[in-house]
């Protein structure tokens, strides 16, 4: 159990840029999809082009959707983890501190905590 937990430890860092990547993802792709959404929007409502606007609507809705669905996806996963990790690896003779383990406490930012009592490998040892 203790040389998982010095893995997890160890993958830290990596987790953490894997967690700031897909924050960034979750929240910058709704964002643009509903900028480009406004704009090809508005510039359909300004031709005065029925069918150009209704268009450009069913685009915009399609775009919601995928916004939408963008946002919610790493929410969903994350919560499948958690409840993969919480009810079944911990119930079974399976080693639940496993890379499973280790994502959902980085993704719970709970690993910071957890690795205080472990060797930082990547901190240089000024003795050697």
């Amino acid at each position: 159990m203790n040389d998982m937990m010095q893995m997890c430890c160890n993958m830290k860092p990596f987790l953490n840029i894997l967690r700031i990547v897909i924050h960034l993802l979750q929240f910058s792709v709704p964002l643009i999809l509903l900028v480009f959404g406004t704009i090809d929007m508005i510039k359909a409502v300004t031709s005065n082009d029925d069918k150009a606007a209704k268009t450009a609507l069913d685009t915009f809705i399609k775009r919601l959707m995928y916004g939408v669905l963008v946002f919610l996806a790493p929410f969903l996963v994350r919560l499948v983890l958690n409840i993969i990790n919480d009810n079944i690896l911990k119930n079974s003779d399976v080693d639940s501190m496993n890379w499973l383990g280790c994502w959902n406490e980085a993704m719970n930012k709970t690993l910071d905590s957890t690795c205080k009592n472990y060797k930082d490998i990547y901190i240089e040892d000024k003795n050697s």
